[in-house]
C-alpha cells in the first residue's frame, strides 16, 4: 500500500508519482516537440523515441501554425527539459 504524502499548496502524490516527475517532464517535452517538428520541418530526420507511456499524453497539432505557436511559447522551457532529461539518465531524449 502506498502511502500519499502532502505537500501545502500542492496536490496530493505518492512518492513514486513524484519520483518519476523528473522523467516525465522531459519525455513530455520530447515527445510534444517531436509532434511539433512533424509539422515545422517535415523533411528533417527525427530520433526514434520510446512510446510516452499509457499515462502520458504529448501535445499533438491540427496544423503548422498550431505547431508554430506551441513552439514559440515552450522555447524558453527546452533547454531545461533537455537538462533534466540529461540528469534523469534519458541519454536519447536529452
Amino acid at each position: 500500500m502506498s502511502m500519499r504524502v502532502r505537500v501545502p499548496g500542492r496536490q496530493e502524490a505518492f512518492p513514486e508519482e513524484r519520483g518519476a516527475a523528473p522523467r516525465r517532464v522531459p519525455v513530455w517535452y520530447a515527445h510534444s516537440a517531436d509532434e511539433a517538428q512533424t509539422w515545422i520541418n517535415p523533411q528533417e530526420a527525427h530520433i526514434p523515441l520510446d512510446p510516452p507511456g499509457d499515462s502520458l499524453t504529448p501535445v499533438s497539432f491540427a496544423d503548422y501554425d498550431a505547431a508554430m505557436r506551441w513552439y514559440e511559447t515552450e522555447r524558453g522551457n527546452l533547454p531545461a527539459a533537455t537538462r533534466a532529461a540529461e540528469e534523469a539518465g534519458l541519454d536519447v531524449i536529452a
